[in-house]
């Protein structure tokens, strides 16, 4: 894993953390200032494969703890 990707699983658990369990996908996106928004959606999509979050819709993902 590339430390992008890293970084953005990071900030997914950071706000997990603060928010609770739905997370605004353009949070992330605004977090991640410097990274391409392309890799924090592939980041996401892994992260679903995984089984760790679940998109509620277009603009929001749930984390599955």
């Amino acid at each position: 894993m590339d430390n992008n990707k890293a970084r953005v699983r990071k900030i997914i658990i950071k706000l997990g953390k603060e928010q609770g369990e739905v997370i605004p996908i353009s949070e992330i996106v605004l977090l991640a200032e410097e990274i391409d928004e392309k890799i924090v959606m592939e980041t996401i999509d892994e992260l679903e494969q995984d089984g760790f979050v679940s998109y509620l819709n277009k603009e929001s993902i749930e984390l599955n703890m």
